[in-house]
C-alpha cells in the first residue's frame, strides 16, 4: 500500500512559535485524536520541511562528494565521518553544549542547595539547644528549600529541548544516510553487486542507521560526565570531605578504563554480530521469495538448518554481549555505594566524624557522578563506537565500484529533434569486447562483436544457453564494462528484461513508469501487449495494486506489463530480452505481429528470442556462441550458409547471397565473423510476407483465443489496534524462563532493592548516631567500626545480588529472543504458499530484520531499565512513607494523575509506534525491489523517479517517527513536572515539620526526591519505549502461529507410503477442484482423467486455463477437493513431505541460492562427488562448473546471477536427475532456453526418464507433439484428452485451434510430427502395412528420427510451383531433407554425414538427427 499519498495534513510544528515548540503544545490535538480513535496513516502529519529526505540527502551528498574529491587529490581514503561532521556537526555540538550546562551545573547545584538546607537546619537546631534560636538560619533554610524547587523548574526547561534536539539530529543523520545508501545502490556496477547482497543493504537501512537515533543522545556525555565529575569532586573536597573523596573516587580510576575496554569490546562484538546478521537476513531474503520451489523440492529442512546455523553464530555473539552487559550493569548499580563506602571509611578513620550535610550531599552528588560517568559516559563511548562502526560499514558500501557512465569505447546520444531521430538513430557495435568482470584477468563475456541496426530494422539475436545474448543488451545499456572496440548508441533506449519485473504500485503506474498519461497511446499499448482482457478481470482494472516484484501476477502478465512499459516509453531503440517465452503461442503471435512488427515497425529493435518461428521476419539475425559471432546475416543468407540454428527453424527457400559476406572454406559454407550490417534492411511493415492472406479472419480467431487471467491480489500489512496485551509480556517472559528462574529473578530484585534503600537508611542512622540524636537502642550500642563493617557487608551483598539479578535477567531475555526467532521461522517455513503470495516481501523481512534486531538488542536493556527503576521508585516511596506517612497523600494523588496521563499518552504513542513500523516496511521493500529491477530502472533512466519514491517513503516514515519522539517529549515534560510536584511536596513538608525531623531524615528524604526527578522520567520513558518495542514481539508472535500446511510431515502413527512408491507412476484425478480463496470461483473444476505409468503427457491451454493450478493441486500447494491417486494411493492421505519428495519438478523460473554448487543440486548431501560430476556432465554443465574456482564448492552468486537463465534451468534439470523419481513435471521448463538447450533437455528427459511419467506444461507446442497424450484445459476443465494426432482430426477442437494459431507452415509441421509419433507408437510405417507379429519389437515412442529418415528418402511431394508461401516452405523443407539424405553438394561424406571441418567452421546439422527434429519443425 502506498502510504505517501495518504499523508496530506500540514505539520503544525512548522508554524508553531518557540514556546509551543519547546513545550510541545502543538501536538495536543494529535494526541487527543489518538486517544479518541485508533490512529490511521491518514491522521499523520507531513514530516517537517527541514527533515525531508531529499533535503537532508542532498546536504550529506554534497559533503560526501566534496570528501571524495578531496580524498582523491590527497590520495587518501575518503571518510564519511568527515562529511557527516561538516554537514551536521556544528548544530549538533551547539545542541550538545546544553548538556554541560544542564548536567554539569543545574544538576550539581540542587544537591548543594539541599546540603545547605540540611546545614542550616542542623545549625538552627543547635541554637535551639542553647535556647537562643537564630531565625536567620531558619530563613536561609527556607531560601535553600525554595532554591531546590526553582532549580527543578530550570532543569525541566533545559533538559527536554536538549533531549529532543539530540533525537532529531540522530533522526536527520539516519535519513540522510539512508538516502545516500539508496542512491548509491542505484549506481552500483554488477561487479560491485556481486560483492554485496540485498540482505546487507537491508541491514544497513534497518539496523546500522538506527544506531544514530539513540547514540546522539549520549555522545555529549563523553564531555559532560568528566566536567560534572570535576565540579562535584571539587565541591566535596572544599565542603569538608577533603582527600577522602578523592580516595573514594579512585574506584572510577579503575572503573573508567574498564568501561573504555568494555566499549571497545562492545564495538567489536557489534561489528562481528552485524556481519552474522547480514548473513541471516541474506538467507531469509533468498528463502522467502523462493518458498514455492523450496516446498516443491521439500527443501525446508536443509534451509532451516542453514538458518539455524547462521542464527546460532549470531546468537553466540549476542549472548556474549548480553552477559557482558549484565556484568556492566551490576557494577554500575553498586559503584556509587562503593565510592561512598571507601570515602567514609577513609574519612572516619583519618579525618573526623560524618555529618548529615556531608553524607547526603555526597550521596546525591556521587550518585549523579555515578549516573553520568558510569552509565551515560560508557553509553556515549559504546553508542559512539557502534555509530562509528555503522558509519564505517556505510562508508565501505559507498566506496564500492559504480556503473561505468562514460567510457572511451562507448558513445551515447539521446536524440531530441525529429530530424536527428530519422537521420542518426541506431545502434552500432564495432569489434566490441566486453566482460562482466571488468578489467579482471578473465575471459571476455563478449568478444569482437560487430553489427549495426537502424530505424525500421529488426535484429534477432539467437544462440545457445550462455552464449552472451542478454549480455549484448546489457553492454548497450552500459551495464557491462566495454574493454575494447567501439559502441555507438544514438537515441532513447527502452528495455524489457528477460526476467519480468514490476514494482509495488498500480498496473498503470507500472506501465507509465513516470511518463505522462496519454489515453489513446496507453490503450494502444495495452492492446498490442494483449493486456486488455486481463485488466477487465482485475478488481480495479488498471488501477489495481500489484505487489512488489509482481507476486500477485502470473508469469505471462508480468512479462506483458514488462513489455508494455518499454512500449509506452516512446523510445528510439528497443531492447527486448526474450519477451515471448512466458506467454502461450497465440499471445506470442499476437505480440510479435501487433507489437514488434506493427507498433515498433519504424523503431530500432533488438530482439533476443528462442522462438525461432519468428526469425524469418527479421532484417538481420545474429547467431552467437560462447560470446563470439557465429553468423550474421538475413534469413535466406543464413539458410544458404547452412547455419544449424537457422536451418533447424527454417522453411523458406534459400535466396541469392547478398548483404552479408559469405565465404567458403574447405567446402563448408560459413559467414565472415567480421561482417557488418549497417542498414539496408527493409522496414518491418514490408517484410510481413505470407501474412496478407490470413487477413481479418485469423486476427479475429487470435483475439477470440486470447483470454485474460484474474490477478491474485496481495494484501498489505495488517495494523493491530489497542494496547499491547499482557499476554505478550507473559509470552516474552515465558519464552525465556520457567517458574524457578522467574521466582529467582523476582527474589533477587526484591533483595537488591532492600539492600540499596536499606543502605541509605542505614547511613541516616549512622549520621544520627554520630550526632547523638538516635532513638534506637541497638544503634547506640554500635560504634563506628561496626557501622563501617555493616555498611561494607550491605554493599558487598548488594553487588552479589545485583550480579545475580542482571545475569538471570539477560539470560532470560536471550533465551526469549532465541525461542521467538525459532518459532517465527518454523511457523513461516511451514506456512502454506498462499501466505507468501499474499504478503509483501518487505513485511516478512521487516519481521526477520528490524523486529528481531530490536528483540535481540534493544528490548533487554530497555526492559531492565524499566524494571530496575520501577523497583527503585517503589523503594523510595515506601521509605519516605515510613519516615512521614503523610507523604502518601500527595504520592497517591500524583500516582492517580500519572495513571491517567500515561493512559492518555500511551494510546496515541502505541498507535504511532505501530504506524512507524508499518510505514518502515515500504522503505525496505522499495530498496529490495529496486535492486531486483536495477537494469530496467537504469535502462529507462528512472533513477530520479525511484529516488523520489524512496524519499516519499522515507518522509512517510519520518512523519510517524517525528510524531513519536515529539509525543515522547510531551509525556516526559509532564512526568518531570509530576516529579517536581513530588519534590516540592517533600520539601514543603520538611519546611513545616522540621521540628519533628532530624537533619539526616530531612537530607535522606529530599535527596531521594531529587533522585526521582531524572530517574522517574527515564523509567516511565523506558516503560513506554518497552511497550513500543514489545510491538516487535507482538509482530513476531503474529507470524509465529500461522496455520501450517495440513499433514506436512509424517507422524509415527500416520500413514506412510511404501518405500518403492510409486512403482508405476499412475496418476488419477477424480473430480478434483481447486480454489485459492473461498470467495473466489474455482480455478479447477471437476477434473477427472487418468495417466498410465511411463506415459508422457502434454498439458496445454489458454492463459488462465488452470495448467499451473493443476500442478499446484498435484503437489498440494493449495489443498484441492476431490481425490488425486498415485499408483492407487490417495495422495491426500499421506504427508506432504512424503508426497512432494516423490515428485520432481523443473519450474519455469529457475531458482538458485547463494552458496556452493553442491548445495544447490544436492542439499541433503546424499550423493558422492563422482555422481554429481556425472549429472553435471549429462546436462552439459561440467565444463562451466569446472571453470569456476572451487568446482563443486564454488559459490553461486545471490540469485544465481553468475549463471545464465538457461544454465540455471540446467541445474534444475540436474536436481531432477539426482532425485530419480518416477513422476516428473515440467512447468514451462524450456521457455527461456534456446532450441539446442531445449533439445538437450528434451533428449535428457527421454534418456533419463524413459521409464517415468512425465507431465509437461508447454507454450511451445512442438515440445509435446510427440507425447503419448495431450491434456487440453479450458476455464479449469478438461475439454480434450487424447493422442495429439487424434485430437488434430477434430477441426473444431481447441487443440486444433491452438495449432492453427502458430501459422500455416508451423501448423503443418506440427501435424506431421504428431502423425509420425502416432504411426511410430502404433507400429505402422509408410513402407509396411502388415501387422507386427507377436514378439516383434515395437517402435519406441521417441524414435521419431528413424521415421523421419524413412520419410526423407521419399521423392519430393511438391513438383509443381507452389501456390502459397506455406507450400513453398514445405517444398524447401522436403527438398533440403532429401538433399541431405543423398549427400548432395553440401560437403557431406558418402555416408550422408557432414564433414565437420575445423573447429572454427560452421557445423551443418544433418536432418536425420533425432535430437534436433523438434527444432526442425520450428
Amino acid at each position: 500500500m502506498d502510504f505517501t499519498k495518504q499523508i496530506v495534513k500540514k505539520n503544525p510544528y512548522d508554524s508553531a512559535n518557540i514556546v509551543n515548540r519547546n513545550f510541545f503544545w502543538w501536538i495536543n490535538p494529535f494526541l487527543k485524536q489518538g486517544y479518541s480513535n485508533e490512529l490511521k496513516v491518514s491522521d499523520l502529519y507531513k514530516c517537517p520541511k527541514v527533515d525531508s529526505s531529499k533535503r537532508l540527502g542532498e546536504k550529506l551528498e554534497k559533503e560526501w562528494d566534496n570528501e571524495l574529491e578531496t580524498a582523491f587529490h590527497k590520495k587518501r581514503r575518503p571518510s564519511l565521518l568527515r562529511a557527516i561532521l561538516r554537514a551536521f556537526g556544528f548544530w549538533y555540538f551547539m545542541s550538545g553544549s546544553i548538556s554541560i550546562l544542564n548536567e554539569g551545573i543545574i544538576r550539581t547545584l540542587q544537591p548543594i542547595a539541599m546540603g545547605y538546607m540540611v546545614y542550616f537546619m542542623q545549625a538552627y537546631k543547635h541554637t535551639q539547644h542553647i535556647k537562643d534560636p537564630d531565625n536567620d538560619l531558619l530563613n536561609n533554610y527556607y531560601i535553600m528549600a525554595a532554591m531546590i524547587i526553582l532549580l527543578g523548574i530550570i532543569y525541566i526547561l533545559w533538559y527536554h529541548p536538549y533531549f529532543f534536539k539530540m533525537q532529531r539530529k540522530g533522526m536527520q543523520l539516519r535519513i540522510a544516510c539512508c538516502n545516500l545508501v539508496y542512491k548509491k545502490a542505484l549506481r552500483l556496477s554488477h561487479k560491485a553487486l556481486g560483492r554485496t547482497t540485498v540482505g546487507q543493504m537491508v541491514n544497513l537501512l534497518s539496523n546500522d542507521v538506527n544506531r544514530f537515533d539513540n547514540s546522539f543522545i549520549f555522545i555529549p556525555f563523553i564531555f559532560t560526565a568528566p566536567f560534572q565529575t570535576v565540579v562535584s569532586l571539587a565541591y566535596l573536597y572544599w565542603a569538608g570531605l577533603q582527600w577522602s573523596v578523592l580516595v573514594g573516587c579512585s574506584v572510577l580510576v579503575v572503573y573508567l578504563p574498564f568501561q573504555m575496554y568494555m566499549g571497545r569490546l562492545f564495538s567489536q562484538l557489534r561489528s562481528k554480530t552485524a556481519v552474522l546478521t547480514d548473513e541471516r537476513i541474506r538467507l531469509m531474503n533468498e528463502i522467502i521469495p523462493s518458498m514455492r520451489v523450496i516446498k516443491m523440492y521439500t527443501w525446508e529442512k536443509p534451509f532451516a538448518k542453514m538458518v539455524e546455523i547462521a542464527r546460532r553464530r549470531e546468537v553466540k555473539k549476542i549472548k556474549f554481549t548480553s552477559m557482558l552487559r549484565g556484568v556492566n550493569m551490576a557494577l554500575f548499580f553498586v559503584s556509587s555505594k562503593t565510592m561512598i563506602l571507601i570515602t567514609f571509611v577513609v574519612f572516619v578513620k583519618e579525618i573526623g566524624q560524618i555529618e548529615a550535610q556531608l553524607v547526603f550531599v555526597a550521596l546525591s552528588l556521587l550518585n549523579n557522578v555515578r549516573q553520568s560517568l558510569t552509565l551515560f559516559f560508557p553509553y556515549g563511548i559504546s553508542q559512539g563506537s557502534e555509530a562509528l562502526i555503522s558509519i564505517g560499514r556505510i562508508e565501505e558500501f559507498l566506496i564500492l565500484e559504480e556503473k561505468e557512465v562514460e567510457s572511451v569505447c562507448i558513445e551515447k546520444q539521446d536524440n531530441t529533434t525529429k530530424s536527428q531521430v530519422e537521420k542518426d538513430t541506431g545502434v552500432w557495435l564495432d569489434n566490441m569486447t566486453a566482460s562482466w568482470a571488468g578489467g579482471d584477468q578473465t575471459e571476455p563475456t563478449l568478444n569482437s562483436i560487430t553489427f549495426g541496426v537502424q530505424p525500421g530494422e529488426l535484429i534477432v539475436i539467437v544462440g545457445p544457453v550462455g552464449s552472451g545474448k542478454s549480455s549484448i543488451l546489457m553492454s548497450i545499456l552500459a551495464e557491462i564494462p566495454v574493454l575494447s572496440g567501439h559502441m555507438n548508441v544514438n537515441g532513447k533506449i527502452a528495455y524489457a528484461s528477460q526476467q519480468a519485473w514490476s514494482f509495488a504500485g498500480t498496473v498503470r503506474e507500472n506501465v507509465l513508469f513516470g511518463s505522462e498519461f496519454n489515453d489513446e497511446k496507453y490503450k494502444k499499448v495495452l492492446h498490442v501487449c494483449a493486456l486488455e482482457k486481463d485488466l477487465q478481470l482485475f478488481p480495479n482494472g488498471d488501477m489495481t495494486i500489484v505487489g512488489e516484484r509482481g507476486v500477485s501476477l502470473s508469469g505471462g502478465q508480468k512479462a506483458r506489463i514488462n513489455l508494455a512499459r518499454a512500449l509506452y516509453c516512446d523510445a528510439d531503440v528497443y531492447l527486448l530480452d526474450d519477451p515471448l517465452s512466458a506467454v502461450d503461442a497465440a499471445v506470442s503471435k499476437h505480440i510479435f505481429e501487433k507489437c514488434i512488427r506493427g507498433y515498433l515497425k519504424d523503431k530500432v529493435v533488438l530482439l533476443v528470442t528462442h522462438q525461432l518461428q519468428f526469425i524469418r521476419n527479421a532484417q538481420h539475425i545474429l547467431v552467437l556462441r560462447d560470446g563470439h559471432t557465429e553468423a550474421l546475416g538475413t534469413y535466406p543468407e543464413l539458410v544458404s550458409a547452412g547455419i544449424d540454428f537457422i536451418k533447424m527453424s527454417g522453411d523458406e527457400k534459400p535466396e541469392t547471397k547478398t548483404g552479408a559476406e559469405l565465404t567458403t572454406s574447405g567446402g563448408d559454407k560459413s559467414l565472415s565473423r567480421s561482417g557488418s550490417v549497417r542498414g539496408g534492411g527493409q522496414p518491418r511493415s514490408i517484410s510481413m510476407s505470407g501474412q496478407s492472406h490470413t487477413g481479418v479472419e485469423e486476427d479475429d480467431e487470435l483475439q477470440n483465443y486470447i483470454e485474460g487471467e484474474k490477478a491474485q491480489i496481495q494484501r498489505g500489512e495488517f495494523q493491530r489496534s489497542g494496547s499491547v496485551r499482557a499476554a505478550i509480556y507473559w509470552l516474552y517472559v515465558r519464552s525465556g524462563s520457567n517458574w524457578f528462574w522467574l521466582t529467582l529473578l523476582i527474589l533477587s530484585n526484591i533483595g537488591t532493592q532492600l539492600l540499596f534503600t536499606g543502605s541509605e537508611y542505614f547511613l541516616s542512622l549512622w549520621t544520627d548516631m554520630e550526632q547523638d540524636v538516635i532513638n534506637f537502642d541497638w544503634v547506640r550500642r554500635l560504634d563506628s567500626n561496626w557501622m563501617l563493617i555493616i555498611f561494607a557487608l550491605m554493599t558487598g551483598g548488594l553487588f552479589l545480588l545485583s550480579l545475580v539479578r542482571t545475569t538471570i535477567f539477560f539470560t532470560i531475555c536471550m533465551r526469549s529472543s532465541i525461542t521467538l526467532h525459532n518459532r517465527l521461522f518454523e511457523s513461516v517455513i511451514r506456512a502454506p504458499i498462499s501466505f507468501f503470495d499474499n504478503n509483501p516481501i518487505g513485511v516478512l523481512l521487516n519481521r526477520c530484520s528490524r523486529d528481531l534486531g530490536l528483540i535481540d538488542d534493544m528490548v533487554p536493556a530497555t526492559a531492565f531499565d524499566a524494571v530496575e527503576i520501577f523497583v527503585q521508585l517503589l523503594g523510595v516511596i515506601i521509605m519516605n512513607a515510613i519516615i512521614d506517612p503523610y507523604l502518601l497523600i500527595p504520592t497517591v494523588i500524583l500516582i492517580v494523575i500519572f495513571y491517567y496521563l500515561r493512559k492518555y499518552y500511551i494510546t496515541s504513542a502505541r498507535s504511532v509506534k505501530r504506524l512507524e513500523g508499518i510505514t518502515r516496511s515500504p522503505v525496505f521493500s522499495h530498496l529490495s525491489n529496486s535492486l531486483y529491477g536495477l537494469s530496467t530502472v537504469r535502462a529507462f533512466g528512472a533513477q530520479k523517479s525511484f529516488e523520489r519514491k524512496f524519499d516519499d517513503y522515507q518522509d512517510s516514515h519520518t512523519s510517524s517517527w517525528f510524531l513519536f519522539i515529539c509525543s515522547t517529549r510531551w509525556f516526559g515534560i509532564l512526568l518531570d513536572w509530576l516529579c517536581w510536584v513530588y519534590l516540592a511536596a517533600v520539601t514543603i513538608t520538611m519546611i513545616f515539620t522540621y521540628e519533628t525531623r532530624s537533619a539526616s531524615e530531612i537530607g535522606l528524604m529530599v535527596s531521594s526526591a531529587i533522585s526521582l526527578s531524572g530517574m522517574f522520567q527515564w523509567g516511565v520513558r523506558q516503560s513506554a519505549e518497552l511497550e513500543s518495542q514489545m510491538t516487535s514481539v507482538e509482530r513476531v508472535d503474529e507470524y509465529s502461529h500461522l496455520v501450517a500446511e495440513h499433514n506436512l510431515e509424517s507422524t509415527p502413527d500416520g500413514k506412510r507410503p511404501p518405500n518403492d512408491w510409486p512403482a508405476r507412476g499412475d496418476i488419477d484425478f477424480e473430480d478434483v477442484s481447486l480454489q485459492y480463496n473461498p470467495e473466489d470461483p474455482p480455478v479447477l473444476r471437476n477434473l477427472t482423467f487418468s495417466v498410465k505409468g511411463n506415459e508422457k503427457i502434454g498439458i496445454v491451454g489458454r492463459t488462465g486455463a488452470g495448467k499451473s493450478s493443476m500442478i499446484a493441486a498435484l503437489f498440494r500447494m493449495s489443498p484441492p477437493s476431490g481425490i488425486i491417486k498415485i499408483d492407487g494411493l490417495d495422495s491426500g492421505s499421506i504427508s506432504l513431505a512424503d508426497l512432494r519428495n516423490k515428485l520432481s519438478i523443473i519450474p519455469q523460473d529457475p531458482v538458485l541460492f547463494a552458496g556452493p554448487v553442491r548445495r544447490n543440486i544436492d542439499p541433503f548431501n546424499n550423493h558422492t562427488d563422482k555422481r554429481l560430476w556425472e549429472v553435471l556432465d549429462e546436462v552439459r554443465l561440467k565444463h562451466a562448473v569446472t571453470e569456476l574456482c572451487g568446482g563443486l564448492e564454488a559459490d553461486i552468486a545471490e540469485g544465481g546471477s553468475n549463471f545464465s537463465v538457461g544454465q540455471r534451468q540446467l541445474i534444475c534439470l540436474a536436481r531432477a536427475i539426482l532425485k530419480q523419481n518416477r513422476i516428473l513435471v515440467l512447468d514451462e521448463a524450456t521457455a527461456n532456453v534456446d532450441p539446442t538447450t531445449d533439445s538437450l533437455i528434451q533428449q535428457t528427459i527421454r534418456d533419463k526418464f524413459a521409464d517415468c511419467t512425465v507431465l509437461t506444461i508447454a507454450h511451445r507446442l512442438h515440445t509435446i507433439m510427440d507425447s503419448d497424450k495431450v491434456l487440453v484445459l479450458d476455464a479449469g476443465r478438461v475439454v480434450e484428452y487424447d493422442e495429439p494426432y487424434l485430437l488434430l482430426q477434430n477441426d473444431q477442437g481447441l487443440f486444433t485451434s491452438m495449432v492453427r494459431m502458430t501459422g500455416k507452415g508451423m501448423a503443418q509441421s506440427l501435424k506431421e510430427m504428431a502423425k509420425i509419433a502416432y504411426d511410430g507408437k502404433h507400429q505402422s510405417t509408410t513402407s509396411s502395412t502388415a501387422v507386427s507379429a507377436p514378439g516383434d519389437v515395437p517402435y519406441h515412442r521417441f524414435q521419431i528420427s528413424d521415421i523421419k529418415e524413412s520419410l526423407a528418402k521419399e521423392p519430393a511431394k511438391h513438383d509443381n510451383i507452389p501456390e502459397s508461401r506455406e507450400e513453398l516452405d514445405e517444398g524447401l523443407h522436403t527438398e533440403s531433407s532429401s538433399d541431405s539424405s543423398n549427400g548432395g553438394n553440401d560437403g557431406s561424406g558418402s555416408d550422408g554425414a557432414p564433414d565437420n571441418g575445423s573447429a572454427d567452421q560452421i557445423i551443418t546439422i544433418p536432418t536425420n538427427s533425432a535430437n534436433n527434429y523438434k527444432s526442425t519443425v520450428l
